[in-house]
């Protein structure tokens, strides 16, 4: 998986795409389902 939400900016030059391994995002999801998303980029 790449990045979500971001797959423009490595065509842009500003970052680079890299793969997320799918424990992180279900960590990612677990925290974003407990309510901590008030600071998501």
């Amino acid at each position: 998986m790449t990045s979500r939400g971001s797959s423009s900016y490595p065509a842009l030059g500003f970052a680079v795409a890299q793969k997320v391994p799918e424990d992180v995002w279900a960590a990612y999801r677990r925290l974003v389902d407990a309510g901590f998303d008030s600071r998501l980029l």
